[in-house]
């Protein structure tokens, strides 16, 4: 990023009232005084830009300062004061940048005269127009697909790097346009070849190459010579570049960026859940994603077809504390929601205690009746991004390791299986309505507590050991 503070506008206010004489002190009789008039408004000659404050550009702040200049007949600044201020480390830079301006005098009837204006100066950080290319790249044995270290790449600007352990070569400013470069090496006759760079893109390489075969010792091997040409070096280059514009029109991306990759030809998504990203020919680990520089080991969340990237409402998690409760105990359950400008204030958001058994017959805790729009099993708990209530007594029989009461006309229920760590979790749904995207319904949990947890805890794990699960309602 570079940074540039730019003025916005000038707006006159000069005081000139000050220069017309007052009504007390006009003759009786005398005409009416004529008040001066502006013919002509300061005009800025020398602009001087602010430096813009290290800790503010760090943290990515911006601001507007608006400052009362006094300029002289002269037309150097006299005095400037804040009249709005932006802070006090950018209100310091805009008045130590103002005081070095030099404008052309006011004309007042005609002639230069002081004024004061108002000057709005504004701090904004801009991206830098990149002017050079970067060079990567890996060398490696032809045959074997060794890495090579130790090899040489000279560009004919006089750069230069050296491979790694890894085969790795890197050189972070080159010139645009076509450059010829030659690799050496100790075991490698020396190779020619041009690549080509643009301004602000990476230019990554794989460059397969012959090494050259030991010697035989003398008096060894047979009294034949044979000459032969070296092959050429195997170039892999890959560089592919999509506008945003270009993105934004691609069927079914939705604007996300890495959708957008998948489309390409040659890219694919792996399986399910995976998150991996697949370029046909490559192995995985030959795979990589950066973003401005910035390796990304992870683009995907588990079991989720959407990136990391939040380019609309999303709602990313939802949080209990305690993490663990008891029955009646109070519990604070809050929301993480989020749209591109980070969390998200607007929004409907709904919270209800869910109370369905969901069958034992099926895996997991939450019933379909959890995620319907209301119903005697909601227990609504209130509206907002946190809210805080009371577990409901009868968690233990619904959720936990208690029996379940009685229902007149079906057979005895037994308690629920604990979770490998022993838990019983109690759901809660919650329901966000936004004007931006569909109604939808998310589900938590608050980990229960309940007074047989630590014997039931310890008889599942005996259990596991001697590998069967028990009946916890059977356990004392």
């Amino acid at each position: 990023m570079t940074v540039r503070a730019r003025s916005l506008s000038i707006v006159a206010a000069a005081a000139l009232a000050i220069l017309a004489p007052s009504p007390a002190a006009a003759q009786p009789g005398a005409p009416p005084a004529i008040a001066p008039k502006l013919t002509r408004p300061p005009k800025l000659v020398t602009f001087v830009e602010a430096l813009y404050p290290e800790a503010e550009r760090a943290s990515g702040k911006t601001a507007t300062v608006v400052l009362q200049i006094a300029i002289s007949a002269t037309g150097a600044v006299d005095r400037a004061a804040v009249t709005e201020s932006g802070g006090p480390s950018f209100d310091a830079a805009a008045i130590a940048a103002v005081q070095r301006f030099v404008f052309e005098p006011a004309e007042i009837d005609g002639k230069p005269a002081p004024i004061k204006i108002l000057y709005r100066y504004e701090f904004t950080l801009r991206a830098e127009v990149p002017t050079t290319g970067v060079f990567d790249g890996v060398v490696r044995s032809r045959k074997s697909k060794r890495p090579l270290a130790g090899v040489t790449v000279l560009l004919d600007s006089g750069q230069r790097a050296t491979t790694d352990a890894a085969g790795h070569f890197h050189v972070d400013v080159v010139t645009p346009g076509k450059h010829a470069l030659a690799l050496e090496g100790e075991k490698l006759t020396a190779l020619r070849t041009e690549e080509t760079f643009e301004a602000g893109k990476r230019l990554d390489v794989t460059y397969d190459v012959e090494e050259r075969e030991e010697a035989a010792k003398e008096g060894e091997g047979d009294d034949l010579e044979i000459v032969i040409t070296a092959p050429p070096i195997r170039k892999q280059v890959v560089s592919t570049e999509v506008s945003a514009e270009q993105g934004r029109r691609v069927p079914g991306a939705q604007g996300d960026v890495l959708r957008v990759v998948e489309n390409l030809p040659g890219v694919a998504r792996s399986t399910v859940g995976s998150g991996a990203l697949v370029v046909w020919g490559a192995s995985p680990e030959d795979t990589r994603v950066y973003v401005d520089g910035v390796r990304v080991p992870r683009l995907y969340h588990d079991g989720d077809d959407r990136s990391f990237q939040i380019i609309g409402p999303r709602l990313l998690a939802i949080a209990a504390t305690p993490a663990e409760a008891e029955p009646k105990a109070q519990v604070t359950f809050r929301a993480l929601y989020v749209d591109p400008e980070g969390e998200r204030t607007r929004g409907d958001l709904a919270w209800a205690f869910c109370t369905a058994r969901k069958p034992l017959t099926e895996q997991g805790t939450v019933s379909p009746e959890c995620v319907r729009e209301d119903g005697p099993e909601l227990a609504a708990l209130g509206s907002g991004a946190a809210i805080t209530g009371a577990l409901p007594d009868d968690g233990c029989r619904l959720f936990g390791p208690d029996r379940p009461a009685p229902v007149a006309g079906e057979p005895v229920g037994r308690a629920v299986d604990p979770d490998p760590s022993g838990g019983f979790y109690q759901p809660v749904r919650l329901r966000v309505r936004d004007s931006e995207v569909p109604v939808s319904m998310a589900i938590g949990a608050a980990r229960r507590r309940g007074r047989r947890d630590r014997r039931a805890r310890r008889a599942h794990h005996a259990a596991r050991r001697m590998g069967r699960v028990p009946d916890l309602a059977r356990v004392r």
